[in-house]
């Protein structure tokens, strides 16, 4: 058993695991909850099922745009935890992984439909061309040397109009790309990691179209063959599509009194925003003030407010925006998107909403001075 296995720390099983052990066990069950959790110890410290449950809801966004029914391929399937969790949506499953890992699926399938085991490397041609209506792989493709010849081979192996839904990591210059998986990687395991240009790169080349995707902890993506779409199949070109409006529209404030702003955010494109990951993406606001002479920057950087899991197009999200403002004067404040390390939506042809506020002075205090009397006591 390799090393990583047995390490938490690098992602591997908190305790040795066999198919043998009590299904009723507790460690048997926290594996039947995958990616979810139950609350047991083994989510409470690293190791794989804490690992796994990392990427919940990256697994819930790509399942959302898989077909109702129909043969899926789930590639380095591991445990198979994924493929149980698909079969249990409807989908005809086989789980494909070149480890001995697949032995653990004989647990998932005691309380799962029934899906099927191959041993075998993932680049390796052994189905027909057009033999899945789906193919998924939840953190397995930066194992492979070879992602061009990856991605060609799954495109192959897609029916027209296919789909393929990943999670895989991600990063953002080659500095990155050189440090990662070194822990893992110094013990022989293959850790390939790419720019999510790179990644999208590679699908676009093999003929697959861009259907859906989203960043966080993982580059998260939705690819169609032949897909019916004409949009260009470049990653991030619309990623920054987005439309804001805000309620209300104007309002008088109090000087350093906060108030609430209500914020629609909704994606207008293909892609969902998250506020995970190394670029994630928040929602803020520029203070302009208006002057006699036009509007003068006052203060352009912000708090941030986080996005939910992901907010996805289609699915508006309406935020509770806390604002203070402390010098009496007439304002605009822009609410705008942030995706953190790159760039302000704005930046990018992004909607924004506006809202324009006046800052009142503060009413006198009233007195119990009577004019021509002193309010002395005498």
């Amino acid at each position: 058993m390799p090393a990583t296995e047995m390490t938490p720390e690098l992602g591997g099983w908190k305790e040795a695991y066999t198919p043998a052990t009590d299904s009723a066990s507790e460690l048997a069950l926290a594996y039947l909850s995958l990616p979810y959790g139950n609350g047991s110890e083994h989510f409470q410290q690293p190791g794989y099922v804490q690992n796994v449950q990392r990427f919940a809801a990256e697994f819930d966004f790509v399942a959302r745009h898989l077909p109702a029914r129909g043969l899926l391929l789930d590639v380095g399937a591991d445990g198979t935890w994924s493929t149980a969790q698909l079969a249990r949506r409807g989908l005809t499953c086989i789980a494909l992984d070149i480890t001995d890992h697949l032995t653990l699926s004989r647990l998932f399938q005691t309380a799962c439909p029934p899906y099927a085991l191959i041993n075998v490397d993932m680049h390796e041609p052994v189905f027909r061309d057009g033999a899945f209506d789906a193919i998924t792989a939840f953190n397995a493709m930066h194992h492979s040397k070879r992602l061009d010849a990856l991605a060609a081979h799954l495109a192959r192996s897609l029916t027209p109009g296919g789909v393929l839904g990943f999670v895989e990591p991600y990063v953002q210059n080659a500095q990155q790309e050189a440090a990662f998986g070194a822990p893992q990687s110094a013990l022989g395991i293959n850790e390939n990691v790419h720019t999510v240009e790179r990644w999208a790169e590679a699908f676009a080349a093999a003929g697959l179209t861009l259907e859906a995707y989203s960043l966080s902890d993982s580059f998260n993506a939705v690819y169609r063959k032949e897909s019916v779409t004409d949009r260009t199949s470049g990653v991030l070109v619309d990623y920054y599509d987005a439309m804001l409006s805000v309620a209300p529209d104007s309002v008088a404030m109090q000087p350093a009194v906060a108030r609430e702003f209500a914020v629609t955010v909704a994606s207008v494109g293909r892609a969902a925003w998250a506020s995970r990951g190394p670029t994630p993406v928040r929602l803020s606001y520029h203070v302009s003030r208006i002057t006699a002479t036009g509007m003068e920057m006052t203060a352009f950087d912000n708090a941030r407010t986080l996005l939910p899991s992901f907010v996805c197009p289609g699915a508006p999200e309406t935020f509770n925006v806390a604002v203070t403002l402390n010098e009496p004067g007439t304002y605009e404040i822009e609410f705008d998107l942030v995706h953190e390390a790159r760039c302000w939506f704005a930046e990018r042809g992004g909607g924004t909403a506006a809202v324009r506020v006046i800052v009142t002075s503060p009413p006198l205090l009233p007195t119990n001075d009577t004019p021509g009397r002193s309010s002395l006591c005498s």
